[in-house]
């Protein structure tokens, strides 16, 4: 049930947060890397080098690995699960920066300066099939991507290869794929964060129940009919 988004403050300052649901403790804490580190790697014996310096959520596994976290240039980045449509390479490629997918995080912050830098450095890039230690599995997940002027992409490798799609919404979760979730939002356009005013079905006027008329459609709203069923996600 992990979700990540981004919001905007009234300074114009943008920021990537993130939720993180799962069935067990984690055991992740506050970790610094500083510049110019070499990581070793579970997909290559050669390991990965970074340039910047940046912050996050990790937990040591043989070296520490994050799932979310933020660097020196603003650039922020978080890794949701993705089950059932992750698909990742089964060989290393000698001409590529060789990596599990747990360990993309640690790349991208210690690597990207923006966005746009991302895209031009992703094909640099092969992610292979290789277990994590604590979870014992190649964990199945794509990543979001953010910098300080509000950009955002979503990455997600699967049977067709590596995606790299702009986040219009900002907003990132588990699986279907991002497209499918995107298209989805087309089944919300009645929401607003205010009331629906009254409605008239031809001499019929109608006029919802209570405050919160604006969220109904999403499970669990905030209307006294649903609080009164019991119906939430």
């Amino acid at each position: 049930m992990c979700t990540s988004v981004m919001y905007q403050n009234a300074k114009g300052n943008w920021f990537l947060a993130r939720t993180m649901d799962f069935s067990f403790e984690l055991g992740g804490r506050p970790v610094v890397v500083p510049r110019n580190f070499h990581f070793k790697s579970d997909a290559d014996a050669e390991g990965f080098d970074t340039k910047l310096g940046f912050t996050g959520a990790g937990r040591d596994l043989n070296g520490y690995i994050l799932v979310d976290g933020v660097n020196e240039a603003g650039v922020g980045a978080a890794t949701l699960y993705f089950d059932g449509l992750a698909k990742f390479a089964e060989e290393t490629e000698a001409d590529k920066i060789n990596l599990a997918p747990h360990e993309m995080i640690n790349w991208i912050l210690g690597n990207v300066t923006s966005v746009a830098g991302l895209k031009a450095k992703i094909n640099d890039v092969n992610i292979v099939a290789v277990a994590n230690d604590l979870f014992k599995m190649v964990v199945p997940l794509h990543w979001i991507v953010a910098d300080k002027t509000g950009a955002c992409v979503v990455l997600e490798q699967d049977g067709d290869g590596m995606h790299v799609m702009d986040d219009p919404a900002k907003v990132m979760t588990n699986s279907p794929d991002f497209q499918w979730h995107l298209k989805n939002l087309n089944n919300y356009v009645q929401l607003k964060p205010t009331s629906h005013g009254e409605k008239t079905y031809g001499e019929f006027k109608s006029d919802a129940y209570g405050l919160g008329s604006g969220a109904l459609g999403l499970p669990g709203d905030y209307t006294s009919v649903i609080r009164k069923s019991g119906i939430y996600p």
